[in-house]
């Protein structure tokens, strides 16, 4: 995505940025599935698009949120969406074209961002970390929550990323830096550990055992990617 708001496709094999996509809101966030794209846009909500021919994107529908879409996390026919002081927003997008609400998960401060792994949610919510049953998406609830309660720098949004990979959960909390949490039993979290430098990371993605964590520094802001194996 661009600046513009606006979906930008490069192609791997030919290293061609493709030209732009149909015009959005400011993009918070992209997820795919097959040759689904789904983007977060904040109060604008979700829109999907149809990028089954990478030079033509279209958009095929739009889910308006009641929060502000920060994050969207796609598991099989589901999306799970942070919507801000809403909570969490589970939606069918069995027919992307036709997404239906099914049930929204309230009772958080500020869901910020989200996760899936195996039948349960994560959710990154302000003071928080919040694990929610979706075992079954229409009866969704909050689990479990875990609290984190050191005092945070006046500009800090407190915990606002999440990514999981198996066992191990990495939260960070802004101004303060990544966390990992042990969630072997999700029932009973507790955190194990802390990543040492960070404070103020733009994005965490887990694949495997390791952790890349993103973070713009300085003036001009320059981007630095790590990755950190965490077990």
């Amino acid at each position: 995505t661009n600046q513009a708001g606006r979906l930008r496709v490069l192609d791997l094999g030919t290293e061609e940025l493709l030209p732009p996509g149909p015009a959005t809101g400011k993009i918070e966030d992209v997820a795919l599935q097959v040759s689904y794209v789904f983007l977060s846009e904040g109060v604008r909500g979700v829109e999907i698009v149809d990028a089954s021919d990478p030079r033509a994107p279209v958009i095929v529908a739009k889910i308006s949120t009641p929060g502000a879409a920060t994050k969207v996390a796609l598991s099989g026919s589901y999306a799970y969406v942070a919507m801000d002081s809403s909570g969490l927003g589970i939606y069918d997008i069995r027919d992307p074209a036709r997404p239906m609400l099914l049930q929204i998960v309230g009772g958080m401060e500020k869901a910020q961002d989200v996760d899936i792994c195996g039948s349960y949610a994560y959710i990154a919510d302000t003071g928080n970390l919040r694990i929610v049953n979706v075992a079954d998406p229409r009866s969704a609830y909050v689990k479990v929550s875990l609290p984190f309660t050191a005092p945070l720098p006046a500009s800090s949004d407190g915990v606002h990323k999440i990514a999981v990979a198996g066992s191990r959960a990495a939260v960070d909390v802004q101004g303060l830096g990544v966390s990992i949490v042990d969630i072997s039993l999700p029932e009973r979290p507790s955190v194990i550990g802390a990543i040492p430098e960070t404070a103020y990371e733009t994005d965490l993605v887990a694949s495997g055992s390791y952790l890349f964590t993103t973070a713009a520094r300085g003036y001009p802001p320059a981007l630095r990617i790590v990755a950190l194996k965490v077990y």
